[in-house]
């Protein structure tokens, strides 16, 4: 059990610094609602809104990403123009 722990935190790791994770982290920041409020007043659609936002933070987790990073990635998807 901890080699299969062991692996997955490496594929992580690996993943996240491929030449393409940048990008990917950002669309997922900003699929996530990391940058924004995830209240809306009803406390299912909340609940929901955090559940994405929690998961961006947990691939960062695994990634072992700086908050710094983080940030980067952030300011990189609010300076990208859909």
């Amino acid at each position: 059990m901890f080699n299969r722990r062991r692996e997955t935190l490496h594929a992580y790791r690996a993943l996240l610094n491929s030449p393409h994770a940048k990008l990917v982290l950002a669309d997922l920041a900003r699929f996530a609602g990391v940058n924004a409020t995830n209240f809306r007043g009803d406390r299912h659609e909340t609940a929901f809104r955090d559940g994405r936002r929690d998961l961006f933070h947990y691939m960062a987790r695994r990634g072992r990403l700086t908050v710094d990073e983080i940030e980067s990635i952030v300011q990189r998807e609010e300076g990208a123009i859909e």
